[in-house]
Formats: C-alpha cells, structure tokens, sequence
C-alpha cells in the first residue's frame, strides 16, 4: 500500500515490484492483492495479462511501518489477560 503513495507516474504497479517489496515469490502475488480488495484494504483493478494493478483507493486507517508494533500488544495484555502473545 506504501508503493501506491510513493509513485508519483501513476498509481500502476507490477507485480514484479510488489514481490520485491514485499519478498514474497511473484506467482504469491496475486493472491495478495485479491485478500487486499476482499477486505476493502485497497480498491483498484488487477491485470492479470500484464501483471500489473492499478491502485485507486488505499483505506486511509493501514498503517506503515513508522507504527509502533507493541502498542496494540499492551493493550491486548490489560484488557484480556487470558490472551497470550
């Protein structure tokens, strides 16, 4: 989602990029990008031919990596401690 905000050509993206961002083999790519669009993280249309999507949305509330990862943690460790993590 961060490579849609740091294009400034456009907001097409191949999946050749998307696999070296996000290190995953290319052909576990599509997949990735069809959960994103189920769970309405991104809305845009994928070309299978070209291997490629074009982003029109991204959901403004995902966060990046600038967020703090034990935020959430702590606050699942008061409210339940049951949980486990």
């Amino acid at each position: 989602m961060e490579l849609a905000f740091t294009r400034t050509a456009g907001r097409t993206i191949t999946f050749a990029e998307i696999s070296e961002t996000c290190r995953l083999p290319e052909s576990e790519v599509e997949f990735l990008l069809m959960r994103a669009l189920s769970l309405k993280l991104i809305s845009g249309t994928i070309d299978g031919v070209d291997r490629c999507i074009t982003i029109t949305r991204v959901q403004p509330r995902v966060l990046g990596r600038w967020a703090e990862p034990t935020r959430g943690r702590a606050r699942l460790n008061t409210s339940s401690p049951k949980i486990r993590i």
